[in-house]
């Protein structure tokens, strides 16, 4: 890849003069009246300065006369000369030099080495400097071996040994070390190679070795960034670019898979939880989801999932500055880079507010062309991607996190996530977006000094007609208001009023689920979310939520539906169950939620059961309820069956955990000769929509009735069954929201129901019942 144009566009102020040969015994920046003479070829560090003028006489005698009387006063306190403190960056490049007697390559693996113990960037950039011959002369071989061609295979890998090692250090370096590095490397290049020179021989394939492992990243664009801005070699700057490129990336496609694996096992927790929860407490929820994730398949992929994300960000941040510098010279690729990796990090829950500061920072009149030439090299609307793609997707994460810190005794992260929002609307460059984020950075504002000034219903008001960051922007301003509500108790009762007109749907639930759920991950603490949890049942509405299922339920894409339904509304471990897959939370808040929403639950069982052998998912999840203290008894009936609809149907008719667990055990006792009148029982309960205790006493009734009655069973099985099949196509059709088109069969149902039981229809108004009273989500479940 070439930076566009017959001619380089290169930054002529920023090309030095060859710099004059390195010596030793001086930190850096430190300013001497003094200069060294240069050192003689073949030494190491001497230096021989000028005269010093001369000085007054010294008063030895003295000298030694106030000494004794020090020692003696130390020694009748009973204290001593108090001993040099070791400097841990000296000592570390002694080691180095000693090393490097070894030869370039033994230096810089020992500085590696040495760096790796330090850890903290400022004492590695001292190091460098401290160790710049040894860093130059590494340098100079690496340029000697590309001037020769110098083959570095087998043992002979003097090339790939050094570019590891320089890459390692500066991955641990700052700005200081690696722009020491970088400019030591593109130096000694300019030296040896013509300017026209593109040839690297082994030294980019050895950038290519790490870029496939996505590493090098950092040191590749520093050194190409050098090549091309500070010493004219475009050609070999640009062969060096694309090995950093392809590191990021590399690193960016990492992250999006392992993001898309640990989804999948979040989803297969949602399901246990969903079939397993309604006959478990809630402190066996939460130790059976602790216990899942210790699970060494599932840890491994939120492990590797977050080893991913965080070298995806270290890299994006290590080599933000070269691309952007890159990106505003024409390269099309260092474009496309900065923007795909930050739309990547967006879905962070630990680094959603770096890509927020990166839109931030494009968003600064100074960054016009920078941003223009983003536009220019990507797809798209450059202000549609970066509100769309970025900030509604990084804002409930960072805004998670943000509230994770403020309950863990830290309110500067609610402060920098306000102070991130007020940046992005103080902008120029994306004037639609700035707007939009300015109504929520005035939402906080408000909740700060006067949160009864806020209208909730406003914030959502004309939901459909909302862009995704219009939607983003109002979602965070809901879950400002929730949290505030749960932590000011002066202010609780007004904001409540407040939420309680709000009329939203899956999506409101979803992403204020989702906020408070990454606050529960970051903190590591499941009550946390559960905290705010109850005020969240005062924005729902059931006629968009159905809506907002359809699409979902329609979704071409399941397997991203289910990332973006788990990412969001996951919480199935987080909330120890309580979430809206599993039917209620507190005071049944979210009851119709679970009900329309469980048909996703169909879609689950399919991508990961049909990964996973039966018996080993059935003995997995024996042993988890067994480590979440689930008594014997209860554990054997829950996995009684290893088809899961069973218990999940059940838990859709929203009894408590007692009744589900006795009539899962008695449709699941051996001595049951025949389940139909039971099933068709529970049939009956959800075409006419009972819940509760109330489902539970109709249920045992409507049974004993059927037991007795098998003419009657045969045909109510028969007209329920067709409610049953056009159940399931109003879900498919539009999430359950308009189930007029079940009126019929309901009647038809309705009708025989009082012809053949009287007394029950009479005792439970049946005909009382319309079509919006079926439990179609009981039906979809099946």
């Amino acid at each position: 890849m070439r930076i566009p144009g017959s001619e380089p566009r290169r930054l002529k102020a920023e090309i030095a003069p060859k710099p004059a040969a390195p010596t030793r015994g001086t930190q850096a920046n430190t300013v001497k009246t003094t200069q060294p003479t240069p050192a003689a070829p073949g030494t190491r560090g001497v230096s021989t300065f000028t005269a010093a003028p001369a000085r007054a006489k010294v008063d030895l005698q003295g000298m030694l006369a106030r000494a004794a009387t020090t020692e003696a006063t130390a020694a009748a306190s009973g204290t001593g000369p108090t001993p040099p403190v070791a400097d841990p960056v000296q000592e570390a490049a002694t080691r180095v030099r000693q090393a490097g007697a070894r030869g370039p390559a033994a230096a810089m693996d020992a500085l590696r080495v040495e760096a790796e113990k330090l850890g903290d960037p400022t004492k590695v950039d001292a190091l460098i400097q401290e160790c710049r011959v040894e860093v130059e002369a590494a340098a100079g071989t690496l340029a000697d071996r590309v001037k020769n061609n110098k083959d570095d295979s087998g043992s002979n890998r003097a090339t790939r040994d050094i570019v590891e090692d320089m890459s390692a250090m500066t991955d641990l370096a700052g700005e200081a070390g690696t722009r020491q590095i970088s400019e030591a490397v593109a130096q000694k290049m300019a030296d040896r190679l013509d300017a026209n020179e593109g040839d690297l021989n082994q030294l980019d394939d050895a950038f290519r070795e790490l870029a496939d492992k996505g590493q090098g990243s950092k040191l590749a664009l520093a050194v190409a960034e050098r090549m091309i801005n500070g010493t004219g070699l475009v050609d070999a700057g640009n062969s060096l670019l694309n090995a950093g490129t392809d590191a990021i990336g590399k690193l960016t496609g990492e992250y999006k898979t392992a993001q898309g694996e640990y989804s999948q096992h979040e989803a297969r927790l949602a399901q246990d939880l969903a079939a397993f929860g309604p006959g478990m407490t809630d402190a066996e929820k939460r130790r059976y989801s602790e216990e899942f994730w210790k699970v060494p398949e599932h840890a491994d992929a939120k492990a590797k999932m977050e080893g991913a994300e965080s070298k995806l960000a270290a890299a994006m941040e290590a080599g933000r500055p070269q691309l952007e510098q890159l990106a505003r010279q024409g390269d099309a690729d260092a474009a496309k880079k900065l923007m795909e990796g930050y739309e990547v990090l967006s879905s962070s829950i630990h680094h959603a507010d770096d890509a927020l500061s990166f839109v931030a920072d494009m968003n600064k009149a100074e960054n016009a062309d920078l941003l223009g030439a983003i536009d220019q090299h990507t797809d798209g609307d450059i202000q549609t991607r970066m509100g769309e793609n970025i900030v509604a997707v990084a804002t409930p994460r960072a805004q998670g996190e943000a509230i994770a810190q403020a309950e863990q005794g830290d309110p500067k992260g609610l402060e920098a996530f306000s102070g991130l929002m007020e940046a992005i609307g103080a902008g120029s460059n994306m004037k639609d977006l700035a707007t939009e984020v300015r109504g929520l950075s005035e939402t906080l504002k408000k909740l700060r000094e006067n949160p009864g000034q806020v209208r909730f219903d406003n914030l959502v008001q004309d939901w459909q007609g909302k862009s995704k960051l219009g939607k983003a922007m109002a979602i965070a301003g809901v879950a400002a208001g929730i949290y505030t509500a749960a932590t000011d108790p002066s202010e609780a009762e007004r904001i409540k009023a407040g939420l309680g007109a709000v009329k939203g749907g899956l999506e409101i639930t979803a992403g204020v689920l989702g906020t408070f759920g990454s606050a529960a991950k970051v903190a590591g603490a499941a009550e946390l979310a559960g905290k705010f949890v109850p005020y969240v049942g005062l924005a729902i509405d059931a006629v968009q939520m159905g809506q907002d299922i359809h699409a979902l339920v329609n979704d071409p894409n399941i397997g991203e539906g289910i990332a973006a339904f788990g990412t969001g509304v996951s919480l199935l471990g987080d909330l120890a169950g309580c979430v809206p897959i599993l039917g209620t939370l507190p005071d049944g808040a979210l009851g119709l939620a679970g009900e329309l929403i469980h048909t996703i639950g169909g879609f689950i069982s399919g991508i990961i059961e049909g990964n996973e052998a039966q018996e080993k998912l059935n003995a997995e999840r024996a042993s988890l309820l067994e480590k979440a203290g689930v008594p014997q008894d209860v554990r054997e009936l829950l996995t009684a069956s290893s088809n899961t609809i069973l218990q999940t149907q059940l838990g859709q008719l929203g009894m408590d955990r007692e009744d589900f667990l006795s009539t899962l055990g008695d449709l699941l006792d051996p001595a049951l000769q025949d389940g139909r009148p039971y099933m068709a029982a529970m049939d009956a309960a959800a075409a006419f929509g009972l819940k509760g205790d109330e489902a539970k006493a109709f249920i045992d009734k409507l049974r004993a009735e059927f037991e007795r009655d098998p003419e009657a069973l045969n045909t109510f099985e028969n007209a329920v069954g067709w409610l049953d099949a056009y159940s399931d196509g109003v879900v498919n059709d539009n999430g359950g929201t308009d189930r007029s088109s079940l009126t019929d069969q309901l009647e038809q149902v309705q009708d025989l129901f009082a012809r053949d039981f009287p007394d029950l229809a009479s005792q439970y108004g049946i005909d009382n019942t319309t079509a919006e009273d079926i439990n179609v989500g009981y039906y979809a479940a099946a």
